[in-house]
């Protein structure tokens, strides 16, 4: 497995976190989203276009956290907190140094908390409002950002044993999987990232001069790169590779990762997986991303293995609640 997934493999992003951008503030929604070149009611967006709505967003409100917080956090803040956090001791100061600054902006509160049994650590997120604790945009962030800025600033990753959600967020426990590299466990009120305790005394690596270029690529690498190894990661990157495109079957699939066809069969029902659903997801955010780079619809339907673009059309309906055309780019 490769450190970036090809945009072919890479999962959609639901619309969900396009509906807690807006939670929080006042931006005009539809002007955004037309800016942005978005069709509003869109089921799944493609990493692309989620960083163009995020940076359309982020520019007119001059806000990274999009109200969630008492203050404006203008835009530069995490770049600013990355190049201070360089200058910390370990990752133990790194967290303590987030919390001092993002605490700037909302009243001194402390966003995340660690605790530390025999081995094991816990970054654990303490929502200030009900409305951050119901937004998954807002979870996701707030554990996302911590963890992965905390690798980059050691220069190593930091595989985690478990990751805790709310049950209200079940729906979305693949995009979590996807995030985190491994299942989430669903705990009434968690909003958590279990790894061994060593790392918080991992020294960093990082200098402030390289704050600024990883600041700018970074929302990117954290939607689109993934984390360790996941079977789910490995199964679609076996589908994206066939000709046509995710055409394998599980059998096929199953003699590339070098197991059996039952084997594979097992270990993906034992993670709540169906093969022919990551099959379906893979052709699905693949035909999203065709679209958002106005490859013509019967040209897509070829390349996500459909010999007629009606048959496409229904299945591309029967995915995301919307015609292929509605995912044509708008004018921006």
């Amino acid at each position: 497995m490769t450190d970036e997934l090809t945009a072919a493999e890479r999962p959609t992003i639901p619309a969900r976190y396009v509906a807690d951008l807006f939670a929080h503030g006042s931006l005009d929604r539809a002007a955004v989203l037309a800016r942005a070149g978005l069709s509003a009611g869109a089921d799944r967006l493609t990493v692309a276009q989620f960083e163009r709505l995020y940076t359309v967003a982020r520019d007119l409100g001059d806000d990274e956290w999009f109200g969630a917080l008492h203050h404006r956090v203008p835009r530069g803040a995490y770049a600013t907190a990355v190049y201070l956090a360089a200058g910390c001791r370990d990752v133990a100061a790194f967290v303590a140094a987030a919390n001092r600054f993002y605490g700037l902006f909302d009243r001194g509160h402390r966003y995340w908390d660690v605790e530390r049994r025999g081995s094991r650590a816990t970054l654990r997120v303490r929502c200030r409002t009900p409305a951050q604790a119901r937004s998954i945009l807002f979870v996701h962030a707030t554990l996302l950002t911590p963890w992965r800025t905390a690798a980059w600033l050691i220069n190593e990753a930091i595989p985690l044993t478990a990751v805790r959600i709310d049950p209200r967020f079940r729906a979305f426990a693949r995009e979590t999987a996807f995030l985190f590299g491994c299942e989430p466990e669903l705990v009434p009120g968690a909003a958590e990232l279990t790894f061994d305790a060593t790392w918080l005394a991992a020294r960093i690596a990082r200098t402030p001069q390289h704050a600024d270029g990883y600041a700018r690529g970074s929302l990117g690498r954290m939607l689109a790169v993934p984390p360790p190894d996941t079977l789910e990661l490995r199964v679609r990157s076996a589908l994206a590779a066939g000709q046509p495109f995710a055409s394998p079957g599980l059998a096929a699939v199953a003699r590339q990762l070098a197991v059996s066809r039952a084997t594979l069969a097992r270990r993906l029902s034992g993670r709540g997986l169906s093969f022919q659903r990551i099959k379906d997801e893979l052709r699905r955010d693949h035909a999203i991303a065709l679209l958002d780079d106005n490859t013509p619809v019967e040209q897509v339907a070829e390349r996500v293995g459909f010999s007629e673009p009606s048959a496409f059309a229904r299945a591309f309906k029967a995915w995301t609640g919307v015609p292929p055309g509605h995912y044509r780019p708008r004018r921006r």
